[in-house]
């Protein structure tokens, strides 16, 4: 069975499987490490979790503060800031120097890592059988 991924109805459709899981950036780090995992070759995808002391005495899990994809082009961020709010970003990048960075709001950045899926998922048969999976 072969998928063609076409923009924009597939990339919608990506976009609002990913924004399902989007109420916050732990329940969304959480949603695309695992969602992402399948799809996406290794060293593609980074979350970074911080633990305070409180919550490791406590036996508290890690919380995620950062999601970063990193494609050929562009790299997409997700940081929460130390003072408070989240930071969306697109970063473009050409021989491995990032050449212009762009803050964006959630909706454009999940449009941006949907595109990047789709993208893969035409080069790659395992990409495009787990973005069939996460579509279903």
């Amino acid at each position: 069975m072969t998928l063609e991924f076409e923009p924009p109805s597939s990339i919608d459709m990506i976009a609002a499987a990913l924004r399902a899981d989007a109420r916050d950036i732990e329940v969304l780090a959480n949603s695309l490490s695992t969602k992402l995992a399948t799809i996406l070759p290794p060293g593609m995808l980074e979350v970074t979790y911080e633990q305070s002391l409180k919550d490791r005495i406590a036996k508290r899990p890690k919380k995620a503060v950062a999601i970063r994809v990193t494609t050929a082009e562009r790299t997409l961020t997700i940081d929460r800031r130390p003072a408070g709010g989240i930071v969306y970003q697109i970063n473009q990048i050409v021989r491995g120097v990032v050449i212009a960075r762009r803050e964006v709001d959630l909706s454009d950045w999940l449009q941006a890592l949907a595109q990047e899926l789709a993208n893969l998922a035409t080069n790659n048969e395992k990409a495009r059988d787990a973005l069939s999976q996460l579509l279903e």
